[in-house]
């Protein structure tokens, strides 16, 4: 199912780096210190849903990714291998990309190339199913023996059982030509459509019949268990301030992932993060207070939550008593001073000893 999850794509092949043209699939010039990737006029393809459509980018390091739209406005995003896809704003816009030649963990990524950037007009209704089919396997391996999860699975195998699914050979295997196992099963042919067709409206009309039907199916099983405790999930970011990146890097890394955070709390509305570490919140103040400001509005509506008191997350092994003790005086006075309060939980997800 995974294979038409996107209807149709175009690639974007106008890049420059540092200013110098870059194809598609080619290496960096350089991969040392901070570039800038830039894409000029992106245009929604004629008879594209917006709603639907959404920048797909893979361009070999983590990035501040910013769009600048025809109305003269901005958006940026963190870009990273766990955030690939940015959704849309309006039709037109160009692509900038603050970037530097490094994966997750500050690992540095010495073969890094314009891997892959392109607009994919996704089939949304197939993506909410396989969320949701996503999901009822995540939790029947969760679960393991749990008396729900067998009819939990069998209820997703009779929704998946709705399905009319395309299976003539021609589109079923250039749709599925990219999975590894194909390669590995047999030789694939060479007439393969490059731009396959997506589902027709019968087969889309199954899709979300069998959604309904596995909604329903699920909403029944919830009401037929219940509950048994309750917890609560917040988001939260682990930022080491010192690891294996400069301190510069640590800055970056910082507003890359807060930007990220902000625009899914204005897109998710239920969403609820939470950060500690002063010292972030004081680089970000210096480095784009605009950011800052936004944050502030989003702690004054309940959705971001500073917590931890303190300068730092620190070790709490090896620093003597007055540092701890400082690490919350000057933490706790700065988080008066920018949201109004001071925290009474403690936040130490990573510290290497209690002793």
């Amino acid at each position: 199912m995974s294979f038409w999850l996107s209807r149709e794509h175009v690639d974007l092949d106008d890049w420059k780096f540092d200013g110098e043209r870059l194809a598609l699939g080619a290496p960096w010039p350089r991969i040392d210190g901070v570039h800038t990737l830039s894409h000029g006029r992106v245009q929604l393809p004629q008879g594209w849903s917006l709603e639907e459509t959404v920048l797909d980018l893979g361009l070999g390091g983590e990035a501040l990714l910013t769009l600048d739209h025809a109305d003269g406005s901005s958006e940026s995003f963190g870009l990273d291998p766990f955030h690939r896809r940015f959704r849309l704003s309006s039709a037109t816009c160009s692509i900038s990309a603050e970037i530097v030649a490094r994966l997750p963990l500050g690992v540095p990524n010495r073969a890094a190339h314009l891997e892959r950037a392109r607009l994919v007009w996704i089939d949304d209704q197939v993506e909410s199913f396989y969320r949701l089919l996503a999901l009822v396997v995540q939790s029947g391996i969760a679960l393991g023996d749990d008396v729900v999860v067998e009819p939990m699975i069998s209820r997703a195998e009779r929704a998946l059982a709705l399905l009319e699914w395309p299976s003539a050979t021609a589109p079923y295997v250039s749709r599925t030509a990219p999975g590894e196992w194909m390669q590995k099963i047999w030789a694939l042919p060479d007439d393969l459509d490059a731009r396959p067709s997506g589902l027709d409206q019968l087969q889309r009309a199954s899709v979300v019949e069998a959604m309904m039907q596995l909604q329903d199916d699920l909403d029944e099983l919830k009401a037929m268990h219940a509950p048994r405790g309750r917890f609560a999930v917040s988001g939260h970011a682990h930022l080491d301030l010192a690891w294996l990146w400069p301190m510069d890097e640590a800055r970056r890394k910082a507003m890359r992932t807060f930007h990220t955070v902000t625009g899914l709390i204005k897109r998710y509305p239920e969403l609820t993060f939470n950060q500690s570490s002063a010292q972030l919140y004081a680089f970000l103040e210096e480095d784009d207070p605009q950011l800052f400001e936004c944050i502030q509005e989003q702690v004054v509506a309940g959705a971001w939550e500073p917590i931890g008191g303190m300068w730092v997350e620190p070790d709490a092994n090896m620093p003597a008593g007055e540092s701890l003790v400082r690490q919350l005086l000057y933490g706790q006075r700065y988080f008066r001073a920018r949201f109004g309060s001071i925290h009474k939980t403690c936040w130490l997800p990573d510290c290497f000893g209690f002793t």
